[in-house]
């Protein structure tokens, strides 16, 4: 799928997308292709781009970045053992 960027000042309607200036949204499959869209992009008003998660998509069993364990400890001793000896 291809994002739509309004580079322009005015809003911009693209069947039931509405683009406010500097606004970045999905490009509806059916004007992917559009002559008009063309037009607007050559003049600089629009920006057409693929999207950014089709070109590095991410492993659907990828685990969310944290903490190292080791430091995560050693966060967590240092807290509470922290005046005590």
């Amino acid at each position: 799928m291809k994002n739509i960027t309004n580079k322009g000042t005015k809003i911009i309607s693209i069947g039931t997308v509405l683009l406010l200036p500097r606004e970045t949204k999905p490009l509806p499959a059916e004007y992917e292709k559009s002559e008009i869209l063309d037009f607007f992009q050559e003049r600089g008003v629009v920006k057409i781009s693929e999207s950014v998660e089709e070109e590095n998509p991410k492993e659907p069993n990828a685990e969310p970045e944290s903490e190292p364990e080791e430091e995560a400890d050693k966060s967590k001793g240092s807290k509470r053992g922290a005046g005590k000896q």
